[in-house]
């Protein structure tokens, strides 16, 4: 028995699963981990092969009118662009005052007629000056310094000398025609532009206004048109349908290595789970799972190019639960179908989110729901309430990112889960038969007693037959208390016993007439044809089919223990014969389930032994617990994570069972079978 608690029960698993896979394992490892990149990037590329033809491509035609589908807020670059150019032509200039220049004008001025000279006028222009009455120069160089001086104050923030106020200074002087053309050309070769135009500065302020005005945001609302048909795409049209996830022309290299990417990291929780869980596979079942997941995945790219939003993962979600570990099946529809979600969208947006969405309630509601299965109707029902589920998760999604929920899209979904339940159980059969899983409904079909085998054993081993149902009921009512698979366990006890078919009047249950046929035997002999029940049991087991998963109940249900009475006998007539002689192949239960029906099946032989010895619920309880302590002591409990409290509630249940199969509280009708001596041949 191993210790259910603490890490030495985690430390255990681990190193006795290295030791057993090994570098095999490793290599197998890696294989699985090739074969889902080589499917991903698979899906991928068709993905984008089918996209491609009518795909989008800025500056060219639209191939397609491209409506939104679902609503989103973005930023109108068009708009947003013009409004900052109309802010920033709103800038006209930047006016710098030149200060020196205007100091050196007024001193220019100051100084006309002075010592100085005319510095300033033009050669001819001082030369004319020179030849006039010095009267007249004087009185003429005076109104320009006059007028120069009072025009120069004004035009501080002014470009230029304003030619027309110039004159008009001049005709309020009274000079003559003449003389105010002379002070004219005098002041206009003199007086320069004293502010000038900053091209930096004026640049830099258009681009600091042009930064403070805002994004333009629009809404683009569900249905709304993108883009029309043959008109030529624009960038930022071509940013709102890769936001709507319409694919683009070109190929989505970021997209494809990304999901690539996610798959190889995603394809190590496998390992580690099945590590942390003590679980194991061999190649046939990782077979299995790398095609239980490819198919997945090819069922959300199909949903999703169907407009399903993430319900393609309903099938891959129904044959995982039905076929492997709950709680691992969890996990996998989880992981999976997130990653699922990647390959099935070409490029990344919201629409993913819904995807994952539909992926959660699947996983959930599938293991709430998809368990303890009566029937294919109870199925396809159960199915159908996991694929509402995931439809409202998809419809809350939509509703939540603004994309429109009509009456035709849910019934859509609606007849998309019908739809999909009827696949996964029209398909489940194909998965049993190619890579011999089992699922509940093929546990039901064994279990039922039209099967072919159990007629037989009704038939021709009746004491099997009743002796199995009685292990059958002892354990599944056992299994039923420590949630374990209850119809598993119940189908491998009705199969556990098979092989004594072969020769039933060889074995206590199946002798009616008081006579025992090992009294006449060699008990070599005997030990011989009893054990041999187990190996004739596989034979029978692969001639008829039956699943890997029933054969181990009939390897382990007597582990690797002794028929003590014959090897006694033996020795009382002198022979001398090692013990393995008289044991069981073997292997020890490997699973709690296993180990369940050779509890139940120690236990039913033993009360059935002791007949009506068994006086009070006392001494039953003595019974069950000796059987229980016997496997302990043999060690046949050791590959088992059974914990004390859990053998204790088997106990238990074993004893409320037996009491109920009796009809009597004290427990006194309990039949005595012909002879009692074939200890372990039960």
């Amino acid at each position: 028995m191993k210790n259910s608690d603490g890490p030495n029960k985690r430390n255990g698993t681990r190193r006795r699963l290295f030791r057993v896979l090994g570098a095999p394992a490793l290599r197998l490892g890696w294989g699985v981990r090739v074969v889902l990149l080589v499917a991903a990037a698979a899906i991928l590329l068709w993905g984008w092969w089918a996209d491609s033809k009518d795909a989008y491509r800025v500056g060219r035609p639209a191939p397609q009118t491209y409506v939104a589908l679902y609503t989103s807020s973005f930023e109108d670059r068009e708009a947003t662009d013009l409004l900052r150019q109309r802010v920033a032509e709103e800038v006209a200039a930047v006016l710098l005052k030149d200060g020196l220049l205007h100091r050196e004008l007024e001193d220019q001025l100051r100084l006309l007629g002075g010592e100085g000279g005319m510095d300033g006028p033009p050669p001819s222009l001082v030369q004319l000056l020179l030849d006039f009455p010095e009267g007249r120069r004087k009185a003429l160089l005076e109104v320009a310094q006059s007028i120069g001086l009072d025009l120069l104050s004004k035009t501080n923030a002014s470009l230029s000398i304003d030619d027309q106020e110039l004159w008009s200074a001049l005709e309020s002087t009274g000079l003559d025609w003449s003389d105010r053309n002379v002070v004219f050309q005098m002041l206009d070769s003199l007086l320069e532009p004293t502010v000038r135009v900053d091209d930096e500065a004026t640049v830099d302020l258009r681009k600091r206004r042009s930064a403070m005005v805002r994004p333009v945001e629009r809404v683009l609302r569900s249905g709304e048109v993108i883009v029309k048909k043959d008109d030529i795409v624009t960038t930022q049209q071509a940013v709102l349908l890769s936001r709507q996830g319409f694919p683009e022309a070109h190929f989505p290299w970021r997209h494809f290595f990304f999901s690539l990417l996610a798959v190889l990291v995603w394809s190590f929780w496998p390992d580690v789970f099945i590590l942390r869980r003590g679980l194991s596979f061999d190649q046939r079942e990782w077979l299995f799972f790398v095609t239980l997941v490819v198919s997945g995945w090819l069922f959300q790219a199909l949903g999703s190019r169907f407009g399903l939003d993430g319900l393609g993962i309903l099938p891959f979600a129904g044959w995982a639960f039905l076929t492997l570990p709950r709680d691992f099946s969890f996990h996998l529809v989880l992981g999976a179908g997130t990653v699922g979600a990647l390959l099935a969208m070409e490029a990344p947006s919201f629409a993913y989110l819904l995807l994952v969405m539909t992926s959660v309630a699947v996983a959930g509601l599938g293991h709430l729901l998809l368990h303890e299965i009566r029937s294919r109707v109870h199925l396809w029902q159960q199915f159908f309430l996991v694929g509402l589920g995931g439809a409202a998760a998809a419809l809350l999604g939509r509703w939540w990112m603004g994309i429109g929920v009509t009456f035709e899209r849910v019934g859509t979904y609606v007849l998309a889960a019908a739809a999909l339940g009827m696949i996964v159980i029209a398909v489940l059969p194909l998965w049993e038969n190619l890579f011999d899983v089992i699922s509940p409904l093929r546990l039901i079909e064994l279990s039922h007693p039209s099967n072919r085998l159990l007629k037989r054993l009704q038939v021709e081993a009746p004491g099997t037959y009743h002796h199995t149902l009685m292990v059958g009921t002892l354990a599944e009512s056992a299994a039923d208390r420590l949630g374990l698979n209850s119809l598993l366990v119940k189908a491998g006890a009705y199969y556990h016993d098979i092989g004594k078919l072969r020769r039933p009047q060889f074995f206590v249950e199946n002798q009616f007439q008081g006579e025992n046929v090992h009294d006449e035997l060699a008990p070599t002999l005997s030990a011989l044809i009893i054990i041999s029940h187990v190996r004739e049991g596989m034979d029978l087991a692969a001639e008829h089919g039956l699943p890997r998963v029933i054969r181990r109940f009939i390897t382990e249900h007597h582990g690797t223990t002794c028929l003590g009475y014959f090897q006694r006998k033996a020795k009382a007539m002198g022979e001398n014969l090692p013990r393995e002689q008289f044991c069981y192949p073997g292997p020890r239960p490997q699973s709690a389930e296993t180990a369940l029906v050779m509890l139940a099946d120690s236990t039913e032989a033993a009360v059935r032994a002791a007949g009506g010895n068994i006086q009070d619920v006392f001494e039953l309880e003595e019974t069950v617990g000796r059987v229980i302590e016997s496997k302990l002591q043999e060690k046949q409990l050791d590959e088992v994570s059974f914990s004390l409290k859990d053998l204790a509630t088997v106990k238990s249940v074993f004893v409320d069972v037996l009491r109920s199969m009796y009809h009597s509280r004290q427990v006194k009708e309990i039949p005595k079978p012909a002879d009692t001596k074939q200890e372990g041949s039960a």
